[in-house]
């Protein structure tokens, strides 16, 4: 028996085909994930982990995805310079018209990250 007829699928043999698809299929990341979740328990408890959703790790993880206006003037720490002079008045007001877009980019370009 040549080896292409050992490995060739037939209607007869779909099922055991279809088994070992699906059986590949779900552990072909099995290394890459334990070695990903490993790292990750050596900064969050793997206990924690259990108790959030994937969209709860990736904010706590990335930030919110959309920035916080608000939030960023209220921690914001001024130096040579105060929060009524007319160029941090004129930066608050432009920040605050930008689209979500273009605050990601201005995020990205002074932090090096887009949340």
């Amino acid at each position: 028996m040549c080896i292409r007829d050992r490995y060739r699928v037939t209607f007869d043999r779909r099922e055991e085909y279809a088994n070992l698809v699906e059986t590949f299929r779900l552990n072909e990341m099995k290394k890459q994930a334990e070695a990903l979740r490993k790292g990750l328990t050596l900064v969050v408890p793997e206990g924690l982990l259990n108790l959030l959703t994937w969209r709860e790790l990736e904010t706590l993880v990335c930030g919110k995805s959309i920035l916080d206006i608000e939030l960023l003037k209220t921690n914001t720490v001024y130096r040579n310079c105060s929060e009524t002079d007319s160029v941090v008045e004129f930066f608050w007001k432009a920040l605050i018209e930008f689209s979500p877009e273009e605050r990601s980019m201005y995020l990205r370009f002074v932090w090096g990250r887009s949340r």
